[in-house]
């Protein structure tokens, strides 16, 4: 028994424990990043994705000659909503940006004959219900949830 309780084996052991430890520190800063950069870009990524959806509106209009607009319109929202749901750990607000990313996917996957006016008012649809519940976690943030 005291032939595994040498210095080297202690500090081998304490060398792997501290290795783990700094592992996990650094997960949880990593964690802590995000949620802080979420919370701190939440105002101004609702902002822009009310814009966008305005501008969906309109360009709605004329679904037909502003159809190239309208799917750059529509990648613009899928990237942003994909970084949002990085940082959410509200599991609603997960799921909802996880509904309108997998639409928008499928609005593009599908063929081009396939594509339609109803399904990009069915995600614009979505995309306001985002902007809504993002000024509800807003409002939770700024009371301390």
């Amino acid at each position: 028994m005291m032939e595994y309780l040498t210095f080297s084996n202690i500090a081998s052991t304490a060398s792997i424990i501290s290795l783990g430890i700094s592992i996990w520190v650094l997960i949880l800063v990593r964690n802590i990043k995000t949620k802080f950069l979420f919370r701190v870009n939440i105002d101004s990524n609702a902002t822009k994705i009310k814009k966008i959806s305005s501008e969906l509106v309109s360009l709605l209009g004329d679904f037909v000659n502003n159809k190239d607009e309208i799917e750059e319109k529509l990648k613009i929202i899928e990237v942003v909503v994909k970084n949002l749901n990085k940082g959410t750990d509200n599991q609603d607000l997960s799921k909802t940006f996880n509904s309108v990313t997998n639409r928008i996917s499928k609005y593009f996957n599908s063929e081009d004959i396939n594509r339609n006016e109803k399904d990009v008012r069915g995600i614009r649809h979505q995309v306001v219900s985002i902007v809504e519940e993002l000024n509800f976690e807003k409002q939770s943030i700024k009371v301390g949830n």
